[in-house]
């Protein structure tokens, strides 16, 4: 640095004065002042002490900012390297991106993909991951959650109480209203039956679909023709509709790969599918838009339609598994046996709506038909809440949908009507009383829950109804509503326990949803 070296030159800038010879001038200062010369010297000597240690950290300083200067020489050489190629690269890029037309709007459009990717994978976790379904349960796992049906928190406090002889009475009643809690869960759930899905289908469409599930399912999954087919629910993926036999009546998934879905079939065929597919027993996935219009067209309700990257994803395991959940007991019949059997027995099987009007007149005549009372009672206890409650008074119109009534109204009823009508009339059905509705009018009906349904009619014995009548799970019955422009307001489960003939597992599924829904804006 500047002035350094003048300054290490002028470290011993003071030399005292050693000769023996004193002037008469330092003589007399000396006499005057015997110290002043020997504190001069120690003033010296100090300020020489004190300049030397200044010129040592000068030193010090210089020697950092050599070493500074050295290290930002680097990094800029540094710099300067991992920059050079950059123009070349942005030349480059320059060059492809005029190669390949990469507009701006392009850019947006791949950015936009790649957030539908993110959410995807993120919906795919969340739909599959076993752990996300059921947290440290083994594969076809169901938790039987007891403690709110014997009210366990009060229970357990009053055991704590009590004591002695008390005690010992509470704990013996708590252990009895637990093992018939118990007894009760496990029987409904099938604890004690495997619960599986068997698969058919060969071809590559099937294979990614087989896959999918045997890694992400919670339930165990096999080959239907290597298993015994004693799975609650089977997937098939074909060409066209044609089941295999051995999985006809069960509850099942089935997936179109072709673009006829009823080629080869004949009408019998299709009216049995038809029929299944309105009792919410089989439900159809169309890997193509032709498939899926001709089962639309041919009166098919439950149809969704996928693509081919969408077979490997969570939304066709979260749908398997769904219906599962609610797959139908034994007991299912074919539209072709059910009508030959009627015919046999002398009865014309109801499906015209004169047809359909007597035998519900006939039926509702019959007084010692307990269970038609019920659900009539809970049908018109259901219109009375909703006129309180929905409409928040007495004083509206109301007509029902089987009437050819002028007008609008503020409710359309259609109980014990509507869902004794296949799905293609059904749909003129909801047009009618789209007509019907003042602006926010409300259309109540109810639908049979197809667990108990199917089960009812296996225990009776199907010729004991001998009338079309489709049935619906809730999610069913809410997807079937809105595909036809209705909002759902409320579903209201009921009919719990209506068939005493029914096992005890079922008692307790709900066996009637009434609806209430609004036509979409």
């Amino acid at each position: 640095m500047k002035g350094t070296e003048d300054l290490k030159k002028s470290i011993a800038a003071y030399t005292p004065d050693e000769s023996d010879e004193m002037s008469a001038l330092q003589k007399k200062f000396a006499k005057k002042y015997p110290d002043a010369l020997d504190s001069v010297n120690i003033f010296g000597q100090n300020q020489n002490e004190f300049n030397r240690q200044v010129t040592e950290c000068f030193d010090e300083l210089i020697e950092h900012c050599r070493r500074l200067e050295d290290a930002l020489a680097a990094e800029i050489t540094a710099r300067k390297r991992d920059t050079a190629p950059v123009p070349a690269m942005k030349k480059e890029l320059d060059a492809v991106r005029l190669r390949s037309t990469l507009n701006s709007n392009q850019l947006e459009k791949i950015d936009s993909a790649l957030v539908r990717y993110s959410e995807r994978t993120e919906d795919y976790v969340l739909h599959i991951a076993p752990g996300a379904r059921l947290k440290d349960c083994p594969k076809g796992c169901r938790e039987a959650e007891i403690d709110s049906l014997v009210n366990m928190p009060e229970r357990l406090e009053a055991v704590k109480k009590a004591s002695g002889k008390e005690r010992e009475q509470k704990l013996h009643d708590l252990e009895k209203v637990c093992m018939k809690a118990v007894s009760r869960e496990l029987s409904y759930f099938n604890a004690y039956e495997e619960i599986g899905i068997d698969f058919y289908g060969t071809e590559k469409y099937a294979e990614i679909i087989y896959r999918n599930l045997c890694k992400n399912s919670i339930y165990k999954i096999e080959y239907g023709d290597k298993s015994g087919d004693t799975g609650r629910y089977f997937v098939y993926c074909g060409e066209t509709a044609a089941v295999p036999e051995k999985a006809f009546l069960k509850s099942g998934m089935i997936f179109i790969t072709g673009h006829n879905p009823f080629e080869g079939l004949d009408e019998q065929y299709i009216d049995d599918l038809r029929f299944l597919n309105d009792c919410g027993i089989h439900s159809y996935t169309a890997m193509n838009s032709e498939a899926f219009h001709a089962l639309r067209n041919a009166g098919f309700r439950c149809v969704a339609a996928a693509t081919a990257e969408e077979l490997a994803t969570g939304r066709i395991i979260s749908a398997v598994e769904s219906g599962i959940e609610n797959a139908i007991p034994a007991g299912a019949e074919k539209y072709s046996s059910l009508t030959k059997r009627l015919e046999n027995a002398g009865i014309t099987f109801a499906r015209t709506p004169d047809e359909i009007v007597g035998y519900i007149l006939k039926r509702r005549a019959d007084d010692e038909d307990c269970t038609s009372l019920c659900i009539k009672s809970l049908e018109k206890t259901a219109s009375a809440a909703v006129i309180k409650s929905y409409f928040n008074t007495a004083a509206i119109s109301t007509s029902d949908i089987s009437q050819n009534a002028d007008g609008q109204f503020d409710m359309i009823t259609g109980f014990d009507y509507i869902s004794h009508f296949n799905y293609k009339d059904r749909t003129a059905l909801y047009k009618k009383a789209k007509s019907m509705l003042k602006p926010g009018g409300l259309l109540l009906f109810s639908g049979k829950d197809p667990v108990t349904g199917i089960k009812i009619r296996a225990v009776d014995g199907w010729e004991k109804y001998p009338a079309y009548e489709a049935m619906w799970t809730s999610g069913q019955l809410i997807s079937e509503l809105e595909e036809n422009g209705f909002q759902i307001r409320f579903l209201i489960p009921t009919g719990t326990g209506l068939y005493d003939t029914l096992p005890s597992k079922y008692k307790d599924i709900p066996s009637l949803y009434i609806v209430g829904a609004v036509p979409m804006i």
